[in-house]
C-alpha cells in the first residue's frame, strides 16, 4: 500500500513539475521572441544603479533557463526512480526540503557541506528566485 501512495504522490508531483516546465518554457520563448523582435530594450550596466556587468534582461533569461533545466532533471529523476534520494550520499532528502525545493538533488547535510562559508563581512546573499524573476516585466 505504501508503494501505491508513493507512486500516486510522485505522479502528482511529476504532473505539477511538468506543468511548471511547460509554462516556463512558453514564457522563455515569448521573452526571447520579444528581445529578438526589438520589443524589449536590453538594459545595460549604465542603466542600473549597481553597475551590474550583465544585461538585466539576459540575466533573467539565464535564471529562468537554469530553473527549466532543474525542473527537467527533477522530472527525469522521478521517471528513473531516484527522486528524493541524495545524489551524493544516497540518503533520503527530507519532505520539507523537497516541498520547498522540488528539484533538490542533495540532502540538507550534503548541501550544507557544499556551501561556502562566509567570513566576517562575507556576502551570504542568495540569487533571486527564478519563479519571482520571471514575474518582472522586461
Amino acid at each position: 500500500m505504501a508503494d501505491n501512495a508513493y507512486s500516486v504522490s510522485h505522479a502528482r508531483l511529476r504532473a505539477h513539475l511538468d506543468a511548471e516546465r511547460r509554462q516556463l518554457a512558453g514564457t522563455l520563448l515569448h521573452r526571447i521572441a520579444k528581445l529578438r523582435d526589438g520589443e524589449s530594450r536590453l538594459m545595460t550596466a549604465q542603466d542600473t544603479d549597481e553597475g551590474d556587468p550583465w544585461s538585466l534582461d539576459l540575466r533573467v533569461l539565464e535564471i529562468a533557463t537554469a530553473r527549466l533545466h532543474q525542473l527537467e532533471q527533477a522530472i527525469a529523476r522521478i521517471d528513473q526512480g531516484g527522486y528524493g534520494r541524495c545524489g551524493q550520499c544516497g540518503a533520503s532528502i527530507g519532505e520539507a526540503r523537497l516541498a520547498a525545493m522540488p528539484f533538490a538533488v542533495l540532502c540538507r547535510p550534503c548541501a550544507a557541506a557544499r556551501e561556502p562559508a562566509t567570513g566576517p563581512g562575507g556576502d551570504a546573499r542568495r540569487p533571486l528566485c527564478p519563479r519571482y524573476a520571471m514575474d518582472a516585466e522586461i
